[in-house]
Order: structure tokens, then C-alpha cells, then sequence
């Protein structure tokens, strides 16, 4: 009579422990084992109430979380498209005045005219520079930047940079040295070039006088240390593990240097690095400039890293045909003078059935250019592969774009061979892939 209802509350109470609140205890007990009965009952009600609370409380917060996840996606996206719209609109004039400029220098040889075209180009690469920086960060944020190693003299990038700030060097009375180098590191290219870019475009910034050096030293077999000096005001001790961070401005730059900038330069820096795994350091003395450093791995060269022409790899497509398709005229036109200035026969149009109807009677080109969006439903990768289906799958192409999240789009292409080129295309990153395309082409 005691035992038996005293494991019915037991086998009760472990079930409610379980979990089951809907168990109840039914002994028929009375006295003092029927009051513990129903404390157990009224415990499981509770407990039972409780849980249901705490359940739709947990799905409330779940569904705001969820309204507040798919609301910042939501922003994302308009963020996204918005960096885009504006990125592709930059792109479009900037690269068309490029390209102009340069084809006019290409026509125009007499001094008064190259001086006026030289300021012409430093403003327009100025616009450029400040459209990289945007740029980059877009990409990075949206995770479209992956980096594509490979193996390649550091002389190519060294040119590329001379080309791109020895005019602004000199006109702040700078000297501007890069010390020629016969190494080969392996890394990616382009972001190379851009982390070097960012770092000697904060050294003129940041110098009034003297000079920026950039120079390679050769640690051991295997290291490279990229160096980019300046004897500029240098960086105080207590600001040195700062200068990375975004929106960091360090104070008393100087007026001529064309402004504080937006305090981006370094920290994309330091994020292509990440990306790419190579070691970044600073070494700077108030008032005696400072000293940036990239360690990159180093390689044998495998071929000598030839001196090459003013666009050489445009000039190997001389006397053959090109198509080229871009939905804006203006565009269209400069890029069209540029390639008819070296002798290539182009076939231009806005559309890709209009560039095909051209060839159908021209012949099939040797090489394809296009934007990637093409209006109306159309995109570049289409129009390649219309032009490729019928004239010849093997014509090498490439195609450009504005577009800032464009990793997605960078795989699909690498499954036709076709690299993917950013707005606004410099004439010396178009004349470096066609090359590269034409080297391929013949290999295989």
C-alpha cells in the first residue's frame, strides 16, 4: 500500500524529466502521498505552459532574425547592384578616354601635342587610379578576388609601374627609381601589381622631396623581398600598426601630393596579401621616410624575360582580322581606332548578330573581343560562343566587363577559355592577355 504508489510517482517524475509533460500521476493514494500527487501534476502543467512559452519565443525570435537576415541580404544585393551600376558607368568613359589618348599619341608626334596628351593621360590614369581603389574593395567584400598563380619575371610588373607613375613622379619633382631585376616569383600578376601600385601611390603621396625607390632583394634561394622606400615624413611609432586599418589618414600630407586620398590604399594592401600569402611589413622614422615590404616566393626562370616593344602583343595581330562587340559606341570607336593604329582589320558592332553578318563576308576573324553585357538579354559569353559555333571553336577571346562581383563569372569563362578582363582595359593589360592568348594558342 505505500510502495506501489511511491513508485508510480517515481516512474512520473522520470518521465517528466524525459521530457513528457503530459504524464500525471493517478496512485489513489490519500494523505500525504495524494498532496505529493498533485505537486508532481501541477509541476507538469507548469513545466508543460513553460515550454510551450519558450518555444514560441524561440520561433518568434527565429522568424525576426530571419526577417533581419533576409532584409540585410536584401541590402546587400541593392549594395551590390548599386557598386556595380556605378563601377560599370565609371569604367565605360574612363576607358574610352584611355584609349584615345593613347591612340592619339600613337598618330600624334609633335611635342606640342605629346605634352598636351602626357597631362591629358596623367589626369585621365589619375580617375583610374581612384576607380582601382573602389574597385578592389568591391571585390574583395564580395569575395569575387582569387588569386591565379603562376610563374613570371618581376621586370614586366616593374614596367608596368614605371609606366603608370613615372609622369605623376616628376611632376612632383620626384625621383622615381625601380631597380631593374632579372628574378621570377611566383604569385598572381595583376593582384601583385596592384598591392605595389597601392604602395607607391601612398610613397608620392606621402613625399614632398627626394625621391621612391622599388627594388627586389634576394633572400636566399627560395624569398624575394619586394621594396618599396620613400624619404618621405614617415609614420610616428605609435601610428605604425595602424596604417593598415581602413579610412587610416596619417596627418600633414602634402598639398601637391593631389590629396589625403580615402585611406584605402593599405588596407587593400594588406587584404591582397592575406589573399595571396605573402608576408607584409613596415619600417618607418618620422621625418625620414619609410620602407614596405612584400616577401614573395622566388623560381628559376625558365625563359629570358625579353625586353618586349610597345605593344608587342597587339602588333603580333597586324594585317589580321579582329571582331569586336561592345554595346557602347563610344567605347566601341576608341577601342576600334586603337586596334586599326597597329594595322589590324577590325569588325566592329554593337551587336553580336550584326558582327557575325560581317564576317559571314569578311572571313572569320583570328581573335574575339567583347564586352559582357551586350543589352537586351545578351551577354559576351554568348556572343563568343554564336561566333565560335559557326566560324571556328578554337578563336581565341577574351571578354571585359565592369562588373565588380565577378568571381562566378570568372569560373564560368575559364571553362570556354576565355579570361575575363575588368573596365576600364588599359591598353598595356589589353596588349599583355592578347599576348598571353596568342602564346597559348600557338602552344597548343
Amino acid at each position: 500500500g505505500a510502495t506501489a504508489p511511491v513508485r508510480a510517482l517515481a516512474d512520473t517524475v522520470r518521465r517528466i524529466e524525459q521530457g513528457d509533460f503530459s504524464a500525471r500521476a493517478r496512485t489513489g493514494a490519500r494523505g500525504i502521498m495524494q498532496v505529493l500527487e498533485d505537486g508532481i501534476n501541477r509541476m507538469a502543467v507548469t513545466l508543460s505552459g513553460a515550454r510551450a512559452d519558450l518555444e514560441q519565443r524561440v520561433l518568434d525570435a527565429t522568424a525576426q532574425l530571419q526577417q533581419q537576415k533576409e532584409r540585410a541580404e536584401q541590402a546587400s544585393r541593392a549594395k551590390t547592384q548599386f557598386v556595380d551600376a556605378l563601377l560599370h558607368d565609371l569604367s565605360q568613359p574612363l576607358m574610352a578616354m584611355g584609349l584615345d589618348i593613347r591612340t592619339l599619341k600613337l598618330r600624334l608626334r609633335d611635342d606640342e601635342s605629346s605634352g598636351l596628351l602626357t597631362r591629358l593621360e596623367r589626369s585621365s590614369m589619375k580617375l583610374e587610379n581612384m576607380r582601382d581603389v573602389l574597385l578592389d574593395v568591391a571585390r574583395l567584400e564580395s569575395g569575387a578576388t582569387q588569386p591565379r598563380i603562376t610563374d613570371f619575371p618581376l621586370g614586366r610588373v616593374f614596367e608596368s609601374l614605371r609606366l603608370t607613375f613615372e609622369a605623376q613622379a616628376a611632376e612632383k619633382g620626384l625621383r622615381f627609381e625601380l631597380y631593374p631585376t632579372r628574378a621570377w616569383c611566383r604569385s598572381d600578376p595583376l593582384l601583385l601589381e596592384r598591392v605595389l601600385a597601392n604602395l607607391v601611390s601612398n610613397a608620392l603621396r606621402y613625399t614632398a622631396q627626394g625621391a621612391v625607390f622599388v627594388g627586389v632583394r634576394w633572400l636566399g634561394d627560395e624569398v624575394l623581398r619586394i621594396e618599396v622606400r620613400d624619404s618621405g615624413q614617415g609614420i610616428p611609432p605609435e601610428r605604425i600598426d595602424d596604417v593598415f586599418d581602413e579610412f587610416v589618414r596619417l596627418p600633414g600630407t602634402d598639398p601637391g601630393s593631389g590629396g589625403r586620398g580615402m585611406g584605402l590604399g593599405l588596407a587593400i594592401v594588406r587584404r591582397l596579401c592575406t589573399l595571396l600569402g605573402h608576408a607584409l611589413a613596415v619600417r618607418s622614422r618620422p621625418g625620414r621616410g619609410s620602407n614596405f615590404s612584400v616577401t614573395v616566393p622566388r623560381v628559376h626562370a625558365f625563359v629570358p624575360a625579353p625586353v618586349e616593344d610597345e605593344l608587342q602583343g597587339l602588333r603580333r595581330l597586324a594585317k589580321r582580322r579582329v571582331a569586336l562587340i561592345d554595346d557602347d559606341p563610344a567605347i566601341l570607336q576608341s577601342l576600334q581606332s586603337l586596334l586599326a593604329s597597329v594595322g589590324i582589320d577590325v569588325v566592329s558592332g554593337t551587336s553580336p548578330d550584326f558582327v557575325l553578318r560581317q564576317l559571314r563576308q569578311a572571313g572569320a576573324p583570328d581573335f574575339i573581343i567583347s564586352d559582357y553585357q551586350l543589352g537586351d538579354g545578351v551577354d559576351g559569353l554568348s556572343a563568343v560562343r554564336s561566333l565560335r559555333r559557326e566560324l571556328g571553336e578554337h578563336i581565341p577571346a577574351l571578354i571585359m566587363t565592369g562588373l565588380a562581383a565577378t568571381r562566378e563569372l570568372e569560373i564560368e569563362l575559364e571553362a570556354h577559355g576565355i579570361p575575363l578582363v575588368a573596365k576600364p582595359v588599359r591598353p598595356v593589360v589589353l596588349d599583355a592577355v592578347i599576348g598571353g592568348l596568342l602564346d597559348a594558342a600557338e602552344e597548343g
